[in-house]
């Protein structure tokens, strides 16, 4: 998750501009967002209710469509537990046009850089890791050829080896949770940054063809794996024969879980993700279109009477998108 938080950040100081609307960023990052995830809660509810004999609860339910179970000590339940990090993401696309307004980038990094640290000193537990996605944030503001220095600089496998390690000293040792966030972060950016701008073997890896697809499905895998982690457990285990005890019943559960969650998730990109992508295609071949006729027209065009339409925003009027526009 906080690998995720730190290149979600990153991604939005990308694209994040001085003067973006508001309502318009936060209605996009809702389009991209909420319908994988509301058929994800309801699939798991439905499932877990029905399978598992949860209790379904319509306020909490409902609590959960507005990210309630974000919060530390809820007291609902989470019919879909992954989603807790849903709720730090929109709250930190709140603020994104705020972090943006600033032209100057060294502003913008400097918001970034408090708020994290900000994160990191006053909250507790769960809420504060919303600090990586200000990390990530401040890592957008660089140039890229800082961060190609960086990535030059530090041999990636320096990063990868920090992050396992301390990784299985959380699991092994005890290990105070802010202590671990605290470290963690640092290297989580420190390796995003030799992976995304180093010349390197996981930089090929993660730019192969293979990884590139589950990358594109990797937010539906988010969402559906706890849900195919546990009908592989409880229901397909019984199915083949086997018992938890045995090796052949740890290979199965990791190769059905990772197969069943890549398949669900793709059919979940194409029938809930793709659309906004879709759509989103569509409005730039419109504005190409609309921006490029614009000057012909005008120059094609004689002089309006009262009566007749302004060429200008004949010129300006959308028109539906050529077939070739749609993604194969």
């Amino acid at each position: 998750v906080d690998i995720f938080f730190v290149l979600t950040g990153f991604l939005m100081a990308r694209v994040a501009r001085p003067g973006m609307s508001w309502t318009s960023f936060v209605a996009r990052r809702w389009l991209r967002i909420y319908p994988a995830f509301l058929a994800s809660l309801v699939l798991c509810t439905v499932l877990y209710v029905n399978l598992y004999d949860w209790p379904f609860v319509w306020r909490d339910f409902a609590l959960n469509l507005v990210f309630y179970n974000s919060l530390p000590n809820h007291g609902i339940v989470a019919y879909n537990h992954v989603t807790w990090s849903l709720g730090y993401e929109f709250a930190f696309y709140l603020v994104v046009p705020l972090l943006a307004a600033p032209g100057d980038p060294r502003v913008r990094a400097a918001l970034a850089g408090v708020a994290m640290l900000a994160a990191l000193l006053w909250l507790e537990g769960t809420p504060m890791r919303i600090a990586g996605l200000f990390a990530g944030f401040l890592l957008g503001c660089a140039p890229d050829h800082v961060l190609r220095r960086i990535a030059g600089s530090v041999p990636v496998i320096v990063p990868a080896a920090l992050y396992c390690g301390l990784v299985w000293t959380k699991a092994l040792a005890p290990l105070e949770f802010p202590v671990f966030v605290r470290l963690l972060l640092p290297i989580v950016a420190l390796l995003m940054v030799c992976i995304a701008f180093g010349d390197n073997v996981l930089n090929r890896f993660f730019a192969s063809v293979p990884m590139r697809a589950l990358g594109r499905w990797s937010y539906s895998i988010y969402l559906l794996h706890p849900l195919v982690l546990a009908l592989v457990i409880y229901e397909a285990l019984d199915w083949v024969g086997l018992r938890y005890d045995e090796v052949a019943a740890v290979a199965f559960i990791c190769v059905a879980t990772v197969g069943g969650s890549v398949a669900l998730a793709a059919l979940s990109y194409r029938l809930f993700e793709a659309p906004y992508f879709r759509r989103r295609r569509a409005g730039r071949v419109n504005a190409a279109a609309c921006g490029a006729a614009a000057p012909a027209a005008i120059m094609r065009a004689p002089a309006s009477s009262p009566d007749s339409p302004c060429p200008v925003a004949c010129a300006l009027t959308p028109s539906p998108p050529p077939s070739s526009a749609a993604p194969s």
